[in-house]
């Protein structure tokens, strides 16, 4: 993730989150994360040396925030699905409402963008290990990392097409459903094949 922020980077990185989440970043000026970070134009330029500087680092910062939320909510959470739930309504379908509410907030998720594609592997790996968890060694890791690309990115997908929030959260529930479901399958067929079998009579 590149050198650790200094306290003044985080301070502006913290309050140009929500300045780049309303107006996105063609319209957000070095102006206006200056009077939302409470510095000079100076001192914003002395911290970060662009706008794509501290939209990176606003990127990175909350990312940071969602990570510690999904951190505390999955020790409560049990079951595959549950927890495959969770994180993708916060992360993924949270987005989707994001979107719908504050279309310049698109800019945040764009993957042109190193630091999205950056958070985006970062959640992946996240997924994954979840699988991981449920599969033990019945799954191979490069599989688990493609079935988490399979669950991610399909319910990334479904935000082009999908009408309202209900509509994204039915069709989370159907990638789930169907990632949880060959999971569950493979874990019983890799122990159905370790069982010793029973002699013939």
């Amino acid at each position: 993730m590149g050198e650790p922020m200094t306290r003044r980077q985080r301070q502006i990185a913290d309050a140009a989150g929500p300045v780049f989440l309303g107006q996105g970043l063609t319209r957000t000026t070095m102006g206006d994360i200056a009077t939302a970070a409470g510095v000079s134009r100076q001192g914003l330029y002395l911290a970060s040396p662009n706008k794509e500087a501290v939209f990176a680092a606003a990127v990175l910062v909350l990312t940071e925030q969602q990570d510690i939320e999904l951190a505390a909510g999955l020790p409560h959470r049990a079951e595959l699905r549950t927890r495959l739930a969770f994180v993708c309504e916060r992360w993924l379908v949270g987005v989707f409402d994001l979107q719908r509410s504050t279309p310049d907030a698109r800019d945040m998720d764009d993957l042109a963008f190193p630091v999205v594609r950056e958070v985006y592997q970062r959640f992946v790996d996240r997924v994954a290990a979840l699988l991981g968890e449920a599969c033990g060694d019945a799954v191979a890791p490069a599989m688990m990392v493609d079935l988490a690309r399979i669950l991610v990115f399909g319910i990334r997908g479904y935000s082009a097409t999908a009408v309202d929030g209900p509509d994204m959260r039915r069709l989370t529930a159907l990638q789930i459903d169907f990632v949880a479901g060959h999971v569950e399958a493979t874990v019983a067929a890799h122990a159905a094949a370790r069982a010793p079998r029973k002699l013939r009579a």
